[in-house]
């Protein structure tokens, strides 16, 4: 249930009391929309975007995805060019990607040691973004699986993803020092169903601003991809892939001295 003023229930999504103390937090008088996508059965959306945002016309960097409690650079190439088509400008290229952790060692690691144990962070998002060349940042988190059917995404078999465990239950996305990024939950994870979220970081507001989460129950890692890509273009549009800087320095020893806090 949301804070009252909000007035609506997110079912079958579920808001825990640890993320309703996160709206607070985050102070983010937001937009919440949860419905059926198009009249189809299997497909749930909640789409929260918050009020002082403004959804269209944003260049947007992809960190990439969090899959079974880390980040995933398997994931990303299997699944980014249906998910990059939210975006006006086609494929993009996620920070977190085999190249990153070839060339930068030290600051892949980093990031990969702090996500284990704390998930991702508004904190985490804030340490990486000057290289970011977009104005927002979306990261991709997996969770659940189909209801026992092979499926594939275009590309070749996919085996459906596990359930996604982090600290306290959350499907790996935070706020700052550990809050529920967003402040919601989007959903719990779910034996029979396949649960994708894009959530979305502001550079300039250094916190996050939007969430548009999938619970799809159908058997279709493709279908459940594309149905997710059109309704994030609907929610941010004109929208366009950003890049990487890798001129820019991240310091891994920042993003080490977080997970300490």
């Amino acid at each position: 249930m949301l804070r009252p003023g909000f007035g609506m229930t997110f079912s079958p999504f579920s808001i825990t009391p640890r993320a309703q103390q996160a709206f607070a937090l985050l102070s983010l008088a937001a937009t919440a929309i949860a419905s059926a996508s198009c009249g189809d059965p299997r497909a749930s959306f909640t789409t929260k975007v918050a009020s002082d945002f403004p959804p269209a016309n944003h260049t947007v960097s992809v960190f990439g995805v969090f899959k079974d409690g880390r980040m995933s650079t398997e994931a990303w190439d299997e699944l980014g060019a249906k998910l990059s088509a939210a975006f006006a400008s086609g494929a993009c290229q996620a920070e977190y990607r085999e190249d990153l952790i070839t060339t930068n060692a030290p600051l892949s690691s980093a990031i990969d040691d702090y996500v284990r144990a704390n998930g991702i962070s508004d904190d985490l998002l804030d340490t990486i973004a000057p290289a970011a060349t977009g104005d927002a940042i979306v990261v991709f988190t997996m969770a659940g699986k189909l209801a026992a059917t092979p499926v594939e995404n275009g590309t070749g078999a996919m085996p459906p993803t596990t359930p996604t465990t982090t600290m306290r239950g959350s499907t790996g996305f935070r706020g700052q020092h550990g809050a529920m990024a967003g402040g919601m939950r989007p959903f719990r994870s779910s034996p029979d169903a396949l649960e994708i979220s894009a959530s979305l970081f502001s550079v300039s507001q250094h916190r996050s601003v939007a969430v548009v989460a999938l619970r799809y129950t159908g058997d279709s890692v493709a279908d459940a991809l594309a149905q997710l890509a059109t309704r994030l273009r609907a929610s941010l549009p004109g929208s366009a892939c950003g890049a990487w800087n890798a001129n820019v320095r991240v310091d891994d020893q920042r993003i080490r001295e977080l997970a300490e806090r």
